[in-house]
């Protein structure tokens, strides 16, 4: 994208050359060529690459060839099922495993934990996550006054106002996340009452009723990203109204694709594709020089040179995101593993499981007790007891397919137990401190 697609909408919009440019097309600081070009792009991408794993139990335009699509996908959660069950075929797993990361009775617990996220997944934030969420967005408003007001290249341009451009994005932002902190749980959770009657509901990123951090977030973004085309020319009054119209689009957007069964697991569509049309709409109706408030007689062409300009840098945008999306799905290399994907990239990807991830997936096989996620002796299995850590699975093998050395396995017990003692005194010291 960095390399092609964004430099050729940089070139006509911006470039005095270009042919956006010379035809009058307005973007201040970016909101087509940043924010329509990446939100189109991720648009594309998330509908190619599908849903996480059980986030929806039906495909996405459900209304298309309806039992046909809905077999196939119903196959596909089976398929995907059956491999949370052989979790112990993942290579990263594998490998955790003949370093003695993984007790093999931990494989057990890992098992039962990843059919239980499959079949009731949770896809609820946790405080941290919201907590590092929120210092992000924050961390981007203030680079916004620089990424907007910086477009005036000087402090002490008067012709285009930096101080009012700053002012103007402040608005926006702040009104985007007031009407979404207020207004989004309303959207989201409203059903007709022919649906509620048998049970149906939408929540969109957290499935509780309470007010959402996430949400706000999202909302103030979204008010920056509208008034990114227009900062330069509009009134503090209309960069409020912007930023409100902007937070308004983005949840109902979300609910729209929420019914739509696409997954957008951050939003991004709404918060930038969305916004970054409506942002160029805006300088349309908002211009103090050229828009509709102004009454320049030109304002009819200034409309077609914005709609049009919108319409080409989607396309080019869809265009070269479908190129790219669709033989990475064909390779299959859009989504990872399913435990992998729903467990924590995060968790096999950088780094070891912790020892507190373990501590709860063994509490949690324990208190639930689910003997069918995976293998037990049976005499065990009779007795409706699980096996000890250790038996679960065969013998650990090397790379090669070679069976360790039982005296290695010892070895791993060995330095195994030698951890978790270690852990306990530690532990035991520091409560007794």
């Amino acid at each position: 994208m960095t390399l092609f697609i964004y430099p050729v909408v940089a070139c006509w919009v911006w470039n005095p050359t270009g042919w956006l440019f010379v035809a009058g097309f307005h973007d201040f600081a970016g909101c087509s060529v940043v924010h329509v070009v990446g939100g189109a792009s991720g648009l594309i991408g998330t509908i190619i690459a599908g849903p996480r794993f059980s986030r929806f139990d039906r495909p996405w335009l459900p209304f298309l060839c309806r039992q046909r699509r809905q077999e196939k996908f119903d196959q596909e959660t089976k398929e995907q099922l059956e491999q949370v069950k052989r979790l112990e075929q993942v290579d990263e797993i594998k490998e955790m495993v003949e370093e003695g990361k993984l007790t093999n009775g931990d494989l057990n617990h890992l098992r039962a934990y990843a059919i239980n996220e499959f079949q009731k997944p949770n896809f609820d934030q946790d405080e941290l996550s919201t907590m590092w969420l929120a210092i992000g967005v924050f961390n981007l408003w203030l680079g916004w006054f620089f990424f907007n007001g910086g477009s005036a290249y000087t402090l002490y341009n008067k012709a285009l106002n930096p101080a009012k451009i700053i002012t103007n994005t402040t608005l926006s932002g702040a009104a985007g996340g007031a009407i979404v902190y207020f207004l989004k749980k309303p959207i989201s959770l409203f059903v007709w009452p022919c649906f509620r009657e048998n049970g149906k509901y939408y929540k969109t990123f957290r499935t509780s009723q309470r007010f959402d951090g996430g949400s706000l977030s999202n909302g103030i973004l979204a008010g920056l990203v509208a008034v990114t085309a227009a900062c330069d020319t509009v009134e503090p009054w209309a960069a409020i109204v912007i930023g409100l119209i902007g937070g308004i689009l983005y949840s109902l957007w979300i609910r729209l694709i929420t019914e739509l069964y696409i997954d957008d697991p951050i939003e991004a569509s709404g918060v930038h594709y969305v916004n970054g049309v409506w942002g160029i709409l805006a300088c349309i109706i908002f211009d103090s020089q050229k828009g509709f408030i102004s009454g320049n007689p030109e304002m009819g062409k200034y409309l077609g040179v914005q709609v049009y300009g919108i319409i080409c840098i989607t396309l080019w945008s869809m265009l070269w995101a479908l190129a790219f999306f669709l033989p990475c799905r064909w390779l299959g290399v859009l989504k990872y593993h399913p435990v992998i994907e729903m467990l924590g990239v995060h968790r096999f990807k950088m780094g070891d499981l912790p020892e507190a991830f373990l501590k709860e997936i063994r509490q949690f096989s324990k208190k639930n007790d689910d003997f069918e996620s995976g293998p037990y002796l049976q005499e065990d299995a009779k007795k409706k007891t699980p096996i000890s850590d250790d038996a679960a699975f065969p013998p650990s093998k090397s790379s090669k397919g070679e069976e360790v050395p039982e005296e290695n396995q010892n070895g791993l017990s060995s330095r195994r137990t030698a951890k978790v003692a270690a852990a306990t005194e530690k532990a035991s010291w520091d409560q007794t401190k």
